[in-house]
């Protein structure tokens, strides 16, 4: 056994045995932490691999990861454009302004652009372009910034359609798995369809086809070589290659998509040639009566979401024809604008003038009915301190509060000798918003004058044609042509009429005493204090708006049978159950009134007011049922007898139309409202004019035939220029006989002073008026009231 010394001097004269060269032991040790580093890449390698194999498990696993069916499920944000009747936009509805188009309308060499511009390799992968990955790579590492994309097409649709733009893991490997589950289902050309419906390509337009409506007014199938190129190459910066504020940048692009394109072998390089060194042209879509109609695109869209929904109506991508004619639209906003700033001139000048000395009490008085505190958003009483000579004035408001009143262009005018001039006087009030409040203290304040609302309706086809809901109207604001209910005063009366002609009870000749009577203690009274006229023909009783008579006629049909038939022609607010209704009481829509007299313009036959022809290839037409709801008889009838309104009435002013005519005037207590409702054969037109807040007079001298009724003739005479004269049709069952203007009774062929009248068949008088001088017409009354 050898010592433990031995052992040691045999090993250590072994190693130097074995003693390597330091070439031989370098060599030996490179070899070895190369074995290691390959062992740890290898471990790297399973260790990454299984990251990733579990990451593809698990989100491609996520429940919530859409389903790609197939094309037919490619459903994205569209807008709906809204049409007047002669094809002219004036409204979109849309999130994302986008209309799908076919593959078969996608020209090819827009298909090849976006190759050109996007994916080179796009029919050649299978979703993923490691290649086109790579060199995007190292074309940004040589530019030193980003300067090119490696997501294919297929990526980008991914991306678009189905993710968020939230930049994790979890949405990197769901796009991956996604576009290959999207080359799995669909066809190449189906890919780039939806890419090229579903890009952006800046200024609000999403796809292809709105692209090329807005940068070219065409339709994409009409797109040139040079124009697909500039559009192609759009989306890889929208707002930085736009053509319109970066022309320079957008040409540039449009020449390497050019390139792009001949290095594909695409087009030949003399024909990108030709095509870089032309200048860009655009022919930017102009939109220019978009927003000409608001009131009716603003009940249209709400139409429309009626109809299917808020969600799914951003999706429906039609086009929607409505009845509006922009022309009558823009007559109808013009006249109301004139027949305001009139008013408004009239109304300040006869606004009473307070002494200073009284303010004390007027002040104590508002703070007495004001809430609180004055504070922005209100709308307060303001005494004029101080008119200014640029147009409005300084207001006080009371406890040292100032407004300044923004000025009103109908309280200034203009002389040659005194140049401009402010209506506005020292001591008047005024109803005023008061719109902000600046650092010292004062107001900003604007007037709240008279408002008013017009509507016009054809009667043959009840489309509405116009409609203004107030005085620079904008969309989503308050439409008091449809929803603000207010007193018709003698408006309402024809309904009264018709409903006494269709009793056949009462003709146009029947003869009432217009003379003071009381009902239930009510003593009703004639506007303008007039005096009572005694017997009058019912015809000459509506010309001349006669309250008492509008009464007595109620009284007799009964309330009911008014109420019915003002149902029936198209009233649907709630009427009140007594008499006070036969003049008007009851607030009504300028709409429903509109519509109640389109009734009897269109012969009896009653419809819903519609705004809507066509929703994509639907048309609407028949959809509103067209009921005969008064005889046709009876309906030329009381239309006859609302001529005379016009031509010897209340509304004598509205024969400046100088065609066949037939309305009613309204007005109600101090002057509140005033109305006019005419129409001819082809339009009835409805105008209503009145401040916001009802106790407001318009003035003690305005009245429907001085206020509203200049609005409607100055909208009529403009919406009817070039269109035929026509007179209201009469129908079959009404006769036309001579009767004696005194007694309503047929005149004796003897008798000269006489006239026509219109009686629905079977109604008209029977009896000769007395021809003797000595017979008083009270004791024919008298006479006539007995036979009754």
């Amino acid at each position: 056994m050898k010592s433990r010394a031995g052992r040691n001097i045999e090993a250590e004269s072994r190693w130097k045995k074995s003693k390597l060269s330091p070439k031989a032991r370098r060599w030996r040790l490179i070899a070895m932490v190369t074995k290691i580093v390959g062992v740890v890449i290898a471990v790297g390698f399973l260790a990454g691999g299984g990251w990733l194999l579990g990451l593809f498990l698990i989100h491609g696993s996520d429940p919530d990861l859409p389903k790609i069916k197939g094309v037919k499920d490619y459903n994205p944000l569209q807008v709906t454009r809204v049409f007047s009747q002669d094809g002219h936009i004036i409204g979109e509805i849309y999130k994302e302004r986008r209309t799908l188009v076919g593959l078969d309308k996608l020209p090819e060499h827009l298909i090849n652009a976006t190759v050109a511009a996007e994916d080179s390799r796009f029919f050649e992968h299978k979703g993923l372009d490691k290649l086109g990955m790579l060199r995007a790579f190292l074309a940004n590492l040589r530019a030193g910034r980003y300067v090119q994309g490696g997501s294919t097409i297929t990526q980008q649709v991914v991306k678009t359609l189905f993710l968020s733009p939230e930049r994790t893991m979890k949405r990197k490997v769901q796009e991956l798995i996604l576009a290959r589950r999207l080359e799995q289902t669909l066809t190449k050309k189906e890919i780039l369809g939806i890419y090229l419906n579903q890009i952006y390509y800046g200024h609000g337009r999403y796809g292809v086809q709105e692209a090329a409506r807005y940068y070219f007014d065409k339709d994409v199938s009409e797109l040139s070589v040079e124009e697909s190129a500039l559009l192609a190459g759009l989306p890889q910066s929208p707002a930085l290659l736009s053509p319109i504020r970066h022309p320079k940048a957008a040409k540039k692009r449009q020449k390497y998509v050019l390139g792009r394109m001949v290095e594909l072998k695409y087009i030949q390089k003399e024909v990108a040639e030709k095509l870089s060194n032309k200048p860009l042209s655009l022919n930017a879509a102009r939109y220019q009566h978009i927003g000409k109609c608001p009131e009716i695109f603003g009940e249209v869209k709400r139409d429309l979401i009626r109809r299917f929904g808020k969600k799914a109506l951003y999706r429906l991508g039609l086009d929607v024809v409505t009845g509006c004619d922009i022309k009558a639209q823009e007559i109808a906003v013009s006249a109301v604008r004139e027949g305001l700033r009139r008013l408004e001139r009239r109304w300040i000048t006869s606004q009473k003038l307070y002494p200073e000395k009284r303010w004390p009490r007027i002040y104590k008085y508002w703070n007495k009915i004001r809430k609180g505190p004055v504070k922005k958003g209100d709308t307060v009483r303001a005494l004029v301190e101080k008119p200014l000579k640029e147009g409005g004035a300084i207001l006080t408001l009371g406890e040292g509060l100032k407004a300044k009143l923004l000025p009103v262009g109908g309280f200034m005018s203009t002389t040659k000798k005194r140049g401009r001039i402010n209506h506005l006087r020292k001591g008047q009030v005024l109803t005023v918003a008061l719109l902000e409040k600046k650092k010292n203290g004062e107001f900003i304040a604007r007037w709240e004058g008279p408002q008013a609302a017009l509507v016009a309706i054809d009667p043959r086809t009840r489309l509405v044609r116009a409609m203004v809901g107030g005085r620079n109207f904008k969309i989503g604001e308050y439409n008091r042509a449809l929803y603000a209910r207010r007193q018709p005063g003698s408006a309402f009366k024809p309904v009264v009429y018709a409903t006494a002609i269709a009793s056949k009870k009462f003709t146009p000749a029947s003869v009432l005493p217009d003379a003071p009577e009381v009902f239930r203690l009510w003593k009703p009274k004639n506007a303008g204090r007039r005096e009572f006229l005694g017997p009058v023909r019912l015809r000459t009783a509506l010309a001349k708006s006669l309250n008492t008579i509008a009464i007595k006629l109620l009284s007799d049909v009964g309330v009911k049978a008014v109420h019915d038939m003002a149902l029936k022609m198209g009233i649907k607010s709630k009427l009140t159950r007594d008499l006070s209704l036969a003049l008007g009481s009851s607030g009504v829509t300028v709409l429903e009134l509109t519509n109640a007299m389109a009734t009897l313009a269109a012969g009896g036959k009653y419809e819903d007011p519609g705004f809507i022809i066509r929703i994509g290839n639907r048309l609407f037409s028949n959809d509103r049922e067209e009921k005969q709801v008064l005889d046709a008889n009876v309906a030329y009838v009381v239309t006859n007898m609302l001529t005379s309104v016009i031509n010897e009435g209340t509304g004598r002013k509205a024969a400046g139309l100088k065609r066949p005519a037939a309305g009613k005037t309204g007005t109600t207590n101090k002057s509140r409202d005033a109305w006019f409702v005419g129409f001819t054969p082809q339009l009835v037109t409805g105008v209503w004019v009145g401040f916001d807040d009802f106790k407001e007079s318009l003035g003690r001298r305005e009245s429907g035939g001085k206020t509203a009724l200049p609005i409607w003739l100055g909208f009529m005479k403009e919406a009817l220029k070039g269109k035929p004269v026509e007179e209201f049709s009469q129908p079959p069952g009404v006769v036309v006989k001579r009767i004696d203007p005194k007694t309503g009774l047929l005149a004796p062929p003897e008798m000269k002073n006489t006239l026509s009248e219109v009686f629905v068949e079977g109604t008209g008088p029977t009896e000769y008026a007395p021809t003797g001088e000595d017979v008083a017409p009270s004791e024919v009354l008298l006479q006539d009231i007995l036979n009754q």
